[in-house]
């Protein structure tokens, strides 16, 4: 059983647009009693108990334009764990994939800690306008993030660049460390279709 509270905030000024959602979730010890209608021997298993955690979720990003058409977006998401002994399993966080560190496996990296952090710079072509999706853009993204248990492992950093328009995308990404972590490729294509909500 938990308790959870957060709250959320967004702006929307001109041509900024900025979000920030933190939620706060803190666990309530539980002795559950025991079972012993199986048994019918005076040995009886004993009570187990849940450890306490606290698990904080920070998740924001800001978007503005800069020169002309041009774009840039930046989000983050953190989660930092507090905990007796361990967090549980199930409330784990993972990174990795297209959509966040395109050189790690999908959902490779995971833990009670994680740091994700992401900027986008996008530069449309608005001189051709193709049919049904508009102008073409190339797109400069810088990603960094890891996740761990009980701690934050050294970050990976990835460089990517890509080509699309309108909901689609396709990126070419590096993983730019000399001594690369083990979980990390040196470089990876991926391509991505997105519907804005």
């Amino acid at each position: 059983t938990s308790g959870l509270g957060g709250i959320k905030t967004e702006v929307v000024r001109g041509g900024l647009e900025g979000k920030l959602d933190a939620m706060l979730e803190q666990s309530i010890r539980v002795a559950l009693k025991p079972d012993c209608s199986g048994f019918t021997g005076p040995i009886c298993p004993q009570a187990q108990s849940t450890d306490n955690f606290t698990q904080l979720t920070l998740d924001g990003s800001v978007g503005f334009p800069t020169f002309g058409s041009q774009t840039f977006a930046f989000k983050g998401h953190a989660l930092v764990s507090w905990s007796g002994t361990q967090v549980p399993g199930q409330r784990f966080a993972y990174l990795g994939g297209s959509g966040t560190l395109a050189t790690v496996n999908l959902l490779a990296l995971g833990g009670s800690h994680l740091l994700f952090v992401q900027g986008d710079y996008i530069i449309p072509f608005d001189q051709i306008q193709l049919p049904f999706v508009g102008p073409p853009f190339i797109g400069l993204r810088y990603a960094a993030g890891s996740a761990g248990i009980g701690g934050l492992p050294t970050l990976i950093q990835n460089l990517g660049v890509g080509v699309g328009a309108s909901l689609f995308r396709v990126d070419y990404t590096i993983d730019p460390a000399q001594n690369r972590s083990p979980l990390s490729r040196k470089s990876a294509f991926s391509f991505g279709f997105s519907l804005a909500l």
